[in-house]
């Protein structure tokens, strides 16, 4: 900054360079302006909590990757970090089935997705709310089967 000053920069353009120095400083530093010089120049912010994939060995970022996993063509594992819920999607799990997670950390709600896109179930775990996946899942089988729903 101090060597585009015009106290020590004879340039014509150094006044200029100076203010657009400061205009920028003030976008940066406060972070509702920042919020919307980012969401002008680059578009709107992607949602800051990344999808996992259901069923994978090891966390995968869904959201993140660059190849994503396709409907039907998922390998389920039942050991790894979703092992203890696995036995909840067990059809998933024989029909390869893509099932996105995403936990919200302040309300800690999760929010699952079959398919991308695809229908979304939001569940509060320690309510025990698990008992509405089968019936949720069911619902996307028969939908993705064509079987008239009741």
């Amino acid at each position: 900054m101090r060597t585009h000053h015009p106290d020590v920069n004879s340039s014509p353009d150094a006044a200029t360079k100076t203010a657009e120095i400061n205009a920028a400083y003030r976008i940066l530093s406060d972070p509702d302006q920042r919020a919307r010089y980012d969401a002008e120049h680059f578009g709107p912010r992607r949602d800051p909590i990344p999808r996992a994939v259901l069923g994978a060995t090891k966390l995968v970022l869904y959201d993140l990757m660059e190849h994503k996993p396709k409907h039907h063509h998922v390998l389920w594992s039942t050991d790894g970090i979703w092992g203890a819920i696995s036995n909840h999607f067990a059809d998933c799990r024989t029909r390869g089935c893509l099932v996105l997670l995403k936990i919200d950390p302040a309300s800690r709600e999760q929010i699952y997705q079959h398919s991308d896109p695809g229908p979304v179930l939001k569940i509060h775990p320690e309510k025990g709310e698990f008992a509405l996946l089968k019936p949720w899942l069911d619902h996307c089988h028969r939908l993705e089967d064509g079987v008239p729903l009741s």
